[in-house]
């Protein structure tokens, strides 16, 4: 009699354990935006970029200065191992109604997951017929990113991405 609840007890125990050794749970990452606007630098399609630079990172800033709202403050690059920036480009669209803003960020394993509110027009909305290139820049803490994906609020995958280095 002793056996069987060994074995059930084994079972468990092996179940349990390969649970904890799985895939950890994704954490919840604080998401600062740095820069919201309709209007970005020429980006054809939704991508996901990481910003490196301060040429880049003016660049993806200036077309947009006089455009829409302003930056909050003057946004500049990190110093190495401080935060990471990503650029998010829902990529041009022919009428105005579209918008872009991050809810949340989730990472696990070197995989981030944002959640943002991608807003487009309704079927029939009556809009200014003008190109826009909606984008933001957030601030994310120093974590590891090989692979980013945006889910808008229905949990659509909007971009899936690995990121270049």
């Amino acid at each position: 009699m002793r056996r069987p609840k060994t074995l059930a007890t084994i079972a468990i125990a092996l179940g349990a354990s390969a649970c904890a050794g799985g895939v950890a749970a994704p954490r919840a990452l604080p998401v600062e935006v740095l820069h919201a606007s309709l209007q970005c630098d020429d980006v054809a399609g939704p991508s996901v970029r990481l910003v490196t630079d301060a040429v880049a990172l003016r660049a993806a800033i200036a077309p947009s200065l006089n455009m829409d709202e302003p930056s909050r403050g003057a946004v500049e690059l990190p110093p190495p191992g401080v935060a990471v920036l990503l650029r998010v480009d829902m990529g041009e669209r022919p009428t105005a109604g579209y918008a872009l803003a991050v809810v949340r960020a989730e990472h696990s394993e070197r995989r981030l997951v944002l959640h943002v509110d991608w807003q487009e027009p309704a079927p029939g909305a009556i809009v200014a017929q003008v190109v826009t290139r909606p984008c933001v820049i957030i601030r994310l803490p120093p974590v590891a990113i090989e692979e980013v994906h945006v889910l808008d609020r229905s949990g659509r995958m909007r971009i899936s991405q690995r990121l270049a280095r």
